[in-house]
């Protein structure tokens, strides 16, 4: 009998002692007083179009973030606001890395305008620039100077009166 007391005894002071530790962390962690477990390191996979600087500035992290206290799923909202950005997860590799893996949207097309050539995804989402070689395999869609006729392949449109577009 004093042997099961001495034992609730010790798990209790153990659990205020755990308690205890993660009031003080919580604490810490608001007032930025001092970080345990900082994230050190991002790993970022799946990205061609979406530069690592981008997602890095979506995933809002800095010196004084914290592996422990980081929010995988308000991040992943960020990431998802980047219309060129079909899915996303983020993985807490403790003691101090997170890993975003991200699928973008694929490419349906290239916009030539001007001097630059756009990848252009299905629905319209400009995804990044393209360089002359990369273009080869999608169909190319070339903006006129007077942003009224387009060239889709070898075929020309006009956009006329305002209402639709008609072949040349």
């Amino acid at each position: 009998n004093s042997r099961s007391k001495k034992l609730i005894r010790a798990v209790l002071l153990a659990l205020i002692v755990v308690l205890i530790s993660l009031l003080i962390l919580k604490l810490g962690m608001r007032t930025r007083m001092s970080v345990i477990l900082p994230v050190k390191k991002v790993q970022i996979y799946g990205n061609r179009y979406v530069m690592e600087g981008e997602i890095i500035r979506l995933l809002k992290i800095d010196a004084s973030t914290s592996i422990l206290l980081f929010d995988r799923e308000k991040a992943i909202e960020r990431i998802l606001h980047d219309r060129r950005i079909r899915r996303a997860s983020v993985v807490k590799m403790y003691p101090d890395t997170l890993r975003v893996y991200i699928s973008e949207k694929d490419n349906a097309a290239i916009v030539a305008a001007g001097n630059a050539q756009y990848a252009v995804s299905a629905d319209g989402i400009v995804l990044n620039t393209v360089k002359g070689r990369e273009s080869g395999e999608y169909p190319l869609i070339t903006l006129k100077s007077n942003n009224d006729d387009i060239k889709i392949g070898n075929e020309e449109w006009k956009f006329e009166n305002n209402k639709k577009w008609r072949k040349k």
